[in-house]
Formats: structure tokens, C-alpha cells, sequence
């Protein structure tokens, strides 16, 4: 007997999920657009219904292609998340690929991203109107990412062909995003890497609807650059816990330990790059009114890249 296909699809995945969660297994969702919290397990958050099904525009629909990939990375990663965060100590090069390459999928599969492709889901008659302002927002997002100008050409020009071959727009779309994933991962594997906890007594992390987070450490006196994937002085962070955050940048010194006092200011930078939603292990309204600031716009936010 054939087992129906999995359709709730994470973009945000439960093996990272689980990290946020209390010992039951849920969590709090701060909706920033509404304005509210809701407890849900975490099979309930993160989670889009056919999200990275193909096929949508004709023909039989497959559930499960895409989904089965990014699984696979998911599978990969986890136990490496695992180890991190019970032993604390070095892990071997392989293990750090697998969780950088997870890295590299989690940055390009969530709906900001898609968002700024949703022009090549249009129908015919409005796709041709819309392209060109969809280059021009690929070629935004690529470049603050620290594409080369020439795969940024083809990256566009390949998104455009896309659209015009038998698979369907929404497929293009799906798969275009994905693909970014190994220029990402071949930026990724430049930096140095270190796996730092929150000390105790101070606030645990929280986890946004676009995990991996950008920032420019460059000293005071020296002006603001482009944010992107080649700036000299990026940081990557993406919290892995409620306690512990991994931290790649070209100045990182490789290391497992405590970084104390960043707790809030990395929250802030996870408030500021969520396109909505925000999961937390306790309510908290301080929490959820920070939050609906960071989108008004009153803290300074160091990047846009790929957040709409």
C-alpha cells in the first residue's frame, strides 16, 4: 500500500526547530504582521502546504522531489547539530561541510527569497511586463550576496529561460532559488567557523523565518560597504539553539566557547532579518513589541539581503 506524500513542507526545518523549543516540543510564534503570539508544536510553525511542490502549472503534481532533497540535506546536518551541541569540541572537515552546505540551502529555500522570484509565476500575459523588474531584483539580491557580475548574468538569463520552457513558472522559480545554494556554499567554505554558547543568566536566542543572518564587523572608522558573501568583514550567524549560535567570518578565529553580551544584539539582528515570523521558548511581549519595531524600521537593520 503507498504511503501518501508528505505536503506540510518546512522551510524552516524541525531538526532546527526542535533546538527552540521547550522539553514538550513547543514553542511560541511571534507573528510580527498580526501582531500576536500563538503556542504551536514545532510541526506547526515554518510550514508551508505544497511549498516546494513542482509541477502546479499542468500535468501530475510532485510533492516530494524537492522536498526529498532538501531532506537529505536536513538528514546530513542534523546529527552534525547534534554533536555540536552536546559535545562542544572540534568535529571533523566533513562534518563542518555538511552543516555549512545546509547553511548554504537554508539561505536561499525560504519565502523572502521566493518572494523576490514570484514575477516568473505570473501568468503569460503579465510575465513579459514584469521580467525586467525581476532582473533587476535578482540582480539586487545576487549582488548583495557577492555573486560575480558574469554568474550573475547567467543566473538571470538562466531564470528567464526557465520561464519559457515546458516546466512550469512556479518550478522555475523553486528550482532558480536552489541553485544559488552552491554559489552560496562556495563563499561558505572561505570563512573560519566557530561555535559559540550564550552564557547562562543571560537571554536565550531566537530563531526567525530566515535563519541565516548577515553582519558588517568592520571597525567604526572604516566606512559601510556592500553586505554581501565577499565583503572582508562579513559575519555569518546562525543560531543553532536556544544557547549556542555557530559564527563564520574571514576574521573568525576557530573556536568552541562562550561569547558573552551578544545575546540580545544577535536577537536583534534575527528580528531584523525575519520576513514574519519569530520562534521563541517563552512568551514574551517584550519580545513580539521589539519585534514589530524592527519592522517599522526604528532599529538600523545592516542588510536587506534576500529579506523583503
Amino acid at each position: 500500500m503507498s504511503t501518501k506524500p508528505a505536503r506540510n513542507h518546512h522551510f524552516v526545518p524541525q531538526c532546527l526547530l526542535k533546538h527552540f523549543a521547550d522539553e514538550s516540543g513547543m514553542l511560541w510564534e511571534y507573528d510580527t504582521e498580526l501582531g500576536k503570539t500563538e503556542h504551536k508544536n514545532k510541526r506547526d510553525v515554518a510550514v508551508i502546504r505544497d511549498f516546494y511542490a513542482t509541477g502546479e502549472d499542468g500535468g501530475e503534481i510532485d510533492y516530494e522531489t524537492l522536498e526529498g532533497v532538501l531532506q537529505r540535506v536536513e538528514s546530513e546536518a542534523a546529527p552534525v547539530i547534534e554533536y555540536l551541541l552536546a559535545h562542544k569540541r572540534q568535529i571533523a572537515v566533513s562534518s563542518i561541510v555538511k552543516f555549512l552546505f545546509f547553511v548554504a540551502v537554508q539561505y536561499v529555500r525560504t519565502p523572502a527569497l521566493m518572494r523576490r522570484l514570484k514575477a516568473l509565476c505570473e501568468p503569460e500575459a503579465k510575465k513579459q511586463e514584469l521580467l525586467d523588474e525581476l532582473s533587476v531584483s535578482l540582480r539586487e539580491s545576487l549582488s548583495r550576496a557577492g555573486v560575480f557580475p558574469e554568474q550573475i548574468d547567467e543566473m538571470v538569463t538562466k531564470a528567464r529561460e526557465d520561464a519559457g520552457k515546458c516546466m512550469a513558472a512556479k518550478d522555475a522559480v523553486k528550482r532558480a532559488a536552489l541553485r544559488q545554494a552552491e554559489t552560496v556554499m562556495d563563499e561558505l567554505i572561505k570563512l573560519s567557523w566557530a561555535f559559540l554558547d550564550v552564557p547562562d543568566g543571560e537571554p536565550g536566542l531566537l530563531l526567525g523565518d530566515h535563519p541565516v543572518l548577515l553582519q558588517d564587523a568592520r571597525p567604526d572608522e572604516v566606512p559601510l560597504g556592500p553586505l554581501g558573501l565577499r565583503n572582508p568583514y562579513l559575519q555569518i550567524i546562525v543560531p543553532i539553539s536556544r544557547r549556542m549560535m555557530a559564527i563564520g567570518g574571514y576574521d573568525v578565529k576557530c573556536s568552541y566557547g562562550n561569547w558573552p553580551g551578544v545575546s540580545d544584539s544577535i536577537n536583534d539582528l534575527t528580528l531584523c532579518f525575519a520576513n514574519r515570523f519569530i520562534y521563541g521558548s517563552g512568551r514574551s511581549e517584550k519580545t513580539l513589541a521589539r519585534a514589530i519595531r524592527v519592522r517599522l524600521g526604528d532599529f538600523f537593520c545592516t542588510s536587506d539581503a534576500f529579506v523583503s
